[in-house]
């Protein structure tokens, strides 16, 4: 991949992770509203700060007598005390072309000559909400006092969270709250599913080596064993009763003895390893259920087992902790990914500490290492989607969002400390009684 190639993916990554980090974002802050203008209001307070605009709007229509929707019937602000009122002509533009417009000098644009413009506004951008190809709103963010304009970048920023809120402005409008809260739960679920798929993906290329190494085993020894049985035929069938002879039975039982028991451990290596990943990925259970929480880590850790090697040491505290009722496949899938990233903070050699202890009706999860440690500056969006790049390659990284979703989801708390240089802790903290909904 070229220097150009690269810049182009990493601009890609960036807009991806925008537009993730907002629909989470917008997630967490529309369950918080339990009202129309409420919902509405975030999502402009979402967008200005999206784009680093000033005030913000959105404009509903309804039809007219002859079903056009040209009307606007309400308009909802957020940001400002002024408020910034469309004008029919504007509206219609925006009916007739369904997409996002963009006026960096409003009063100088020879398309809206006719418009009254508020002459304290300097740059605007409209960008319409569609459901299903119709227009039902017009979302706007403009400057009052900034001279810069809005990008490209920022139009097309708009132009996603106006495809997403649409659906989200109709949803609450027509169908309430509860329904709405719904579908950005069914939203997250997907989110989180997507990431255990990914989590299960990275384990394969190390579960391939564990389970080659017992099998290779497994087919050397039978290939000895083979051998062994030949030789003893031949003795057998020669008739030989001769010290030599008896003395090279003696040596091929003792060897297909030897060859048995190494067999059998290879063999319960095998299904040991198949054990633990089916605990980690509760393959054979689902929903909210009662669930050891030190089965989960035992079955992580074990699966992890190839990346530890000799270099890292595993120390347990666990403490008496009742059960927690939970999902314990995403649960697994948080501790995979705080170990992981455990032991990738750590260069050369290593301690992981894993604690739990329970607390007035919360169980507490606590994974400490000896690593690297997180830069201060990056401590406060340390949660959010991030992407790094690595030669010409760039990556996309959505495990701590993740996993901080699922711990959200399950009304507890995922929280972190690090020291540069000399490590982190990260503590998981569960409710006991299960998510509260």
């Amino acid at each position: 991949m070229n220097e150009h190639d690269a810049r182009e993916e990493l601009r890609t990554l960036r807009r991806a992770n925008e537009e993730l980090a907002f629909l989470n974002d917008l997630s967490m802050s529309v369950g918080l509203a339990f009202d129309f203008e409420g919902i509405a209001k975030t999502i402009i307070g979402k967008s200005i700060r999206a784009v680093g605009a000033e005030q913000g709007n959105i404009s509903l229509l309804e039809p007219d007598e002859w079903g056009s929707a040209t009307l606007v019937r309400s308009t909802i602000s957020h940001g400002g005390a002024a408020n910034l009122s469309l004008d029919q002509i504007l509206t219609g533009w925006m009916i007739i072309n369904k997409k996002p417009l963009n006026l960096p000098e409003p009063q100088a644009d020879d398309r809206f000559k006719g418009v009254r413009w508020d002459t304290t506004v300097r740059n605007l951008v409209s960008v319409p909400l569609l459901v299903k190809s119709d227009l039902i709103g017009i979302l706007t963010v403009f400057n009052k006092s900034e001279p810069a304009g809005f990008t490209s970048g920022d139009l097309r920023l708009l132009g996603i969270i106006a495809a997403y809120s649409a659906q989200i402005v109709e949803n609450a409008r027509l169908h309430g709250i509860e329904q709405l809260h719904e579908e950005l739960k069914a939203t997250q679920t997907e989110l989180i599913h997507s990431k255990k798929m990914a989590a299960l993906g990275s384990l394969v290329a190390g579960l391939v080596h564990e389970i080659n190494t017992p099998i290779g085993v497994i087919k050397s020894t039978s290939d000895v064993s083979r051998r062994c049985l030949e030789k003893m035929t031949v003795v057998l069938q020669s008739g030989s009763k001769d010290i030599e002879g008896l003395d090279t039975l003696a040596r091929h039982f003792d060897t297909l003895s030897d060859n048995d028991r190494v067999i059998a451990d290879a063999c319960d290596r095998i299904s040991k390893i198949i054990r633990e990943l089916k605990s980690f990925a509760q393959l054979d259970t689902a929903g909210i259920q009662e669930y050891d929480i030190h089965d989960g880590l035992e079955s992580t850790l074990a699966l992890l087992e190839h990346q530890l090697a000799e270099r890292i040491k595993v120390v347990k505290d666990l403490g008496e902790i009742p059960g927690v009722k939970c999902s314990p496949a995403e649960i697994n899938q948080v501790f995979m990914h705080l170990l992981t990233n455990a032991i990738d903070a750590i260069e050369d050699n290593g301690v992981i500490t894993v604690k739990t202890r329970g607390r007035e009706g919360d169980v507490m999860i606590v994974i400490e290492d000896t690593g690297c440690g997180i830069p201060a500056g990056k401590m406060t969006g340390l949660f959010d989607p991030a992407f790094s790049q690595k030669g010409s390659r760039v990556k996309a990284g959505i495990g701590l969002f993740t996993s901080s979703n699922i711990v959200r989801k399950h009304g507890g708390r995922l929280e972190a400390a690090s020291i540069e240089g000399k490590g982190s802790i990260f503590t998981v903290t569960l409710p006991a009684a299960g998510p509260s909904d």
